[in-house]
């Protein structure tokens, strides 16, 4: 007999929750036998498509190298810079947000800007989540 395609996500969603509960760590190494039927009951919601902008894909050493290309006369001045700010970060605080709390209220403006330029970036459409109020069991 096929799983639905309900049953299908509901099962897949348990058996993650399970390995995120590290399920494995109780485990000793060995090998073993499994005979088992699982129940489910409950119910799971599955949301709409939603568009997103995929900053996290952007390849930062490749866009700063082009933003560098396009300097001109001020190329050499722009990579001194991020290297002074890059060893700075690194150097006297623990996190790169710490210097950019530091650098106070331009540092926010410029911030946002930012934002605001991701914005206008191609949207991509993830799928829609699955939310789940499950209970497995062995039948």
């Amino acid at each position: 007999m096929r799983l639905d395609d309900q049953t299908t996500v509901a099962l897949a969603k348990v058996v993650k929750a399970a390995i995120l509960t590290n399920a494995r760590s109780e485990l000793k190494p060995g090998e073993y036998a499994i005979d088992a039927a699982i129940r489910l009951h409950g119910s799971i919601k599955v949301h709409g498509d939603e568009e997103y902008t995929p900053t996290t894909h952007l390849p930062i050493l490749g866009i700063t190298a082009l933003v560098l290309r396009h300097c001109g006369v001020t190329r050499d001045t722009a990579i001194k810079a991020i290297e002074r700010i890059a060893s700075d970060a690194l150097e006297n605080f623990r996190q790169v947000g710490e210097a950019c709390n530091e650098a106070g209220e331009w540092m926010t403006e410029m911030t946002c800007k930012v934002a605001d330029m991701t914005q206008q970036l191609p949207k991509k459409t993830r799928t829609g989540k699955v939310t789940t109020k499950l209970i497995a069991e062995t039948a």
